[in-house]
């Protein structure tokens, strides 16, 4: 379903498993970058230049991984003075804007109202956003193998810390990542719970960090029955190396169109998702409002809405009890043997050709397949009234077109 109708289009199955607060944020550099923070690449050039760097610097020329220049960064000054440049690089502004950790919090929150947060950041962006936010900082972390679930936010690779030692605790070298995901592994057996648990929503990401490369990586390679849980990452359209560097780490992308260097075309979305996670009732209300107008005067992504509102118990229910009742045409909607109907004339007496697609059709639907033997076409689209997973039997005969059983 789309938000909007140049956003991305979100999976039924994360709209459901949001909703049910089986889904965790799991938040990179990216979410901070519109407060003024450095990611991990600008972190890194940050400190070789605040340290006058020479031995480090020549790693990060002779384009070394981050996590192996942070190291030789920390040989060469130690890692206070690393810490304490960090501290630095990361002091948060006054009057910084929190919209975007607000709305992944609210996003985070299901039915159980409680936030789940895991963040590779080191900031204290989150807990300015909601000072009430219950806080993990390794290697304190929850114990997924019992019933303990994520409530709060969980500091994977350590937490902001103004002491002297400040770099204490900090998961940024390749022997940090060593120990966090292969030797001692706290931070691995962490993530594989998570997955085994939760869905996971990737945020601020790129599919090569040094997090995500170990962390998936290791994800990817355990031929583990018990893994099922979906990874989803939101991804720029037209990048397909990323995609692929996504896909080849067992992960889903959602794309989305970048629009600006602030990746409006994904926050605008998210914003709006985040409303109508605060308030469903009244999200619910404008879905409503929309099936009450005729399906033609909507575009597809408002269809698409509508159609979202119907797949669900509840929606449906507001959906049939409506006053006034919506128009019979969402049938024609409902029904994918009807959006892929041939395009027709209005009447014996009309000229005026229409295609079912153009006002009926969903945001999502695929093209129209070109007809098979005997010229059947089998309807790519959603099916909203064929069997869907929760009904206690199979829909045959409430059709308006076909009878098949699928």
């Amino acid at each position: 379903m789309r938000f909007l109708e140049d956003g991305p289009d979100i999976p039924e199955s994360l709209l459901e498993a949001r909703d049910l607060g089986e889904v965790v944020f799991f938040c990179g550099a990216g979410i901070s970058s519109p407060a003024g923070l450095p990611d991990f690449s600008k972190l890194a050039d940050k400190l070789l230049d605040r340290l006058m760097a020479q031995t480090s610097r020549i790693a990060r020329e002779e384009k070394e991984s981050l996590d192996r220049v942070f190291m030789a960064m920390v040989k060469e000054f130690g890692e206070a003075a690393v810490g304490r440049e960090m501290t630095r690089a990361l002091r948060t502004p006054r009057n910084v804007d929190l919209r975007y950790h607000r709305a992944a919090i609210d996003l985070s929150r299901g039915n159980d109202g409680v936030a789940k947060i895991v963040t590779t950041n080191f900031d204290l962006l989150f807990e300015r956003a909601d000072r009430n936010l219950r806080r993990y900082i390794p290697p304190n972390l929850p114990n997924l193998t019992q019933p303990q679930p994520v409530d709060g936010i969980v500091y994977l690779h350590g937490r902001l810390n103004n002491t002297v030692n400040a770099r204490a605790g900090y998961v940024i070298t390749s022997a940090d990542f060593g120990r966090a995901y292969l030797a001692e592994g706290w931070a691995a057996r962490f993530v594989r719970g998570l997955s085994e648990r939760y869905t996971i929503v990737l945020l601020g990401y790129s599919a090569n960090d040094p997090p995500m490369r170990y962390l998936l990586e290791g994800l990817n390679s355990r031929d583990d029955p018990s893994r099922r849980s979906l990874i989803y990452a939101f991804v720029p359209e037209g990048s397909a190396a990323a995609e692929e560097a996504w896909r080849d780490k067992g992960v889903t992308s959602i794309g989305y169109a970048p629009c600006n260097d602030a990746h409006s075309g994904l926050w605008d979305t998210l914003f709006v998702w985040a409303e109508a996670a605060r308030d469903s009732e009244r999200w619910r209300e404008k879905q409503v409002a929309l099936a009450q107008r005729q399906p033609a005067a909507l575009r597809p992504f408002e269809r698409g809405q509508v159609a979202n509102l119907v797949s669900t118990a509840t929606g449906a229910q507001a959906f049939t009890s409506a006053p006034p009742p919506p128009p019979a045409e969402w049938l024609c909607v409902f029904d994918a043997n009807s959006r892929y109907a041939q395009p027709g004339k209005l009447g014996w007496d009309d000229e005026t050709e229409i295609d079912p697609l153009d006002v009926f059709g969903l945001d999502n639907d695929p093209p129209r397949p070109e007809p098979g033997p005997g010229g059947r076409i089998l309807a790519p689209g959603e099916d909203l009234l064929g069997w869907r997973r929760g009904d206690q039997h199979c829909p045959e005969r409430q059709r308006l077109m076909g009878h098949s059983c699928e």
